[in-house]
């Protein structure tokens, strides 16, 4: 008897088998355990998977471009210390590193500060020494001494190049010190 019975819920169950619609079944069709988490896995629809590749690939790539911007940054610092032993890089002025998050090395932005610095610095000495020469002094100074700028020097003709000539080589070696 048993068998009848055995074969009559066969019977069923594939009557019933033919009566599941394919539609129906979910997209989830295999749980799977993985062996380091004792956590089921279950396998995701095809879009949600690429999806999910798309953005580990994309945090790959970011990881590496941070990489990069690190190596690049660590490479900028020793040639820096490199350059410029004697310079604390906590002193460093902040144009200077604006510069830097701009794209530019460190080395160069530092560079460019310090002619940059260097050019204020010759320009106020010649406007300083300008201003002494044309102010009247303290009683009993020395003599004037006449300062020309090299464009004041371009324009002079060969008559005043020959009158002020030893005031234009005194000027002229204070133009070589200040590109020093």
């Amino acid at each position: 008897m048993e068998n009848t019975e055995n074969s009559t819920e066969l019977e069923n169950i594939n009557c019933q088998k033919d009566d599941i619609d394919v539609d129906e079944i979910p997209s989830v069709t295999e749980d799977m355990t993985d062996s380091t988490k004792d956590t089921p896995i279950t396998t995701a629809e095809p879009d949600e998977a690429e999806i999910l590749r798309q953005e580990l690939s994309d945090l790959k790539a970011y990881i590496e471009y941070q990489k990069t911007k690190e190596n690049r940054a660590l490479s900028d610092l020793d040639e820096f210390r490199r350059l410029y032993p004697d310079t604390d890089i906590n002193t460093i002025d902040s144009t200077v590193w604006k510069k830097v998050e701009n794209g530019l090395p460190l080395s160069a932005a530092y560079a460019l500060f310090e002619r940059e610095e260097m050019l204020k610095q010759s320009l106020a000495d010649e406007v300083n020494l300008r201003n002494s020469i044309s102010s009247a002094g303290s009683a009993g100074s020395s003599p004037r001494l006449d300062y020309f700028s090299p464009e004041e020097v371009k324009t002079m003709s060969s008559d005043e190049v020959r009158q002020n000539y030893a005031n234009i080589r005194r000027s002229m070696d204070y133009w070589r010190n200040i590109k020093k």
